[in-house]
């Protein structure tokens, strides 16, 4: 018999934000909100506790990358859906290495958000396009400066991710990861983690 009815968590860095999509998600037929958090850790603990079905987690929250991944690994039934303020063409890339199902944008409609969550729960990988996403490949606040790579190992590296947990997720060797985060160094006249970190929070990269 099909499922009708779906248990969600939902974090996101913003009280307002994640109150809201609780609201929102109420509203629509067969989804109970059993946990609503602001930092990626409480959400980790209550998941292990109580499995949810559905999993939403802003891509801008501290820890969002991570607390997917490990939630992927350790509740295989559960469907993980990254929402981001505006598209991120890395962004993407980065929901389908951490395993989420889903990756969608507060700047879809209500009818698009719905029904790409519900894709999502039918089994389905539902990512949100940007009519101008093929344009440009490179770091949108440095068109043609950083690779896509690049930008990604910036944002693990802001984001809080050790080497070794950078090459994890990405499928690349700690020592690539190491020449790519010298690279972006070098590009952006920058010199330690924690100016590339300011500089990821900067551009909107991560959150800070």
């Amino acid at each position: 018999m099909e499922k009708t009815s779906w248990t969600v968590m939902i974090a996101d860095g913003q009280q307002l934000v994640a109150d809201l999509l609780s609201k929102l998600l109420k509203s629509f037929e067969g989804f109970e909100i059993i946990g609503v958090f602001t930092h990626t850790e409480a959400l980790t603990l209550a998941a292990n506790s109580r499995a949810p079905d559905l999993v939403l987690v802003d891509a801008g929250m501290p820890g969002s990358s991570e607390a997917v991944l490990n939630l992927t690994l350790s509740h295989a039934g559960a469907r993980l859906i990254f929402i981001d303020s505006a598209y991120r063409s890395f962004q993407v890339k980065r929901a389908f290495d951490c395993g989420a199902m889903g990756y969608l944008t507060k700047r879809d409609s209500l009818e698009e958000f719905e029904a790409s969550i519900r894709r999502v729960l039918a089994g389905e990988k539902v990512y949100a396009r940007s009519p101008t996403a093929d344009r440009d490949k490179r770091c949108p606040m440095n068109p043609g400066l950083l690779t896509d790579r690049e930008v990604e190992v910036l944002t693990y590296v802001a984001a809080g991710f050790s080497a070794r947990r950078c090459a994890e997720v990405l499928g690349i060797s700690e020592n690539t990861v190491q020449n790519h985060k010298a690279r972006v160094m070098r590009k952006l006249n920058l010199h330690k983690n924690v100016d590339m970190t300011r500089y990821a929070v900067q551009n909107g990269l991560v959150r800070d």
